[in-house]
């Protein structure tokens, strides 16, 4: 879990230069807590059939992939060095 909070912060340039104001996200400024207690909850909430279940009725693999390559093609774009997120993103691109 702790690798998945890393990416999510390696992400966040991207977002940023994409215009996105993460302080107007509490889902992602929630990922500036401790990488324990980030860690900790999202596992606490990961393990909940509830939760679970929301997440998988609007998994939605084809956004999902434009999420990725949209990530990927502008941090490449922008010089931003993703080598924790490009690994996963490289694989669902070729999907």
């Amino acid at each position: 879990m702790e690798e998945a909070v890393r990416v999510v912060r390696e992400i966040m340039p991207v977002l940023s230069a994409r215009g996105v104001k993460l302080e107007d996200h509490p889902e992602l400024t929630f990922f500036n807590q401790p990488e324990l207690t980030v860690s900790d909850a999202l596992g606490k909430m990961l393990d909940c059939p509830a939760f679970q279940a929301a997440i998988d009725v609007q998994a939605n693999p084809e956004e999902v992939k434009r999420m990725f390559t949209d990530v990927l093609d502008v941090g490449h774009r922008l010089g931003i060095k993703l080598p924790k997120f490009e690994p996963a993103g490289s694989n669902i691109k070729k999907q």
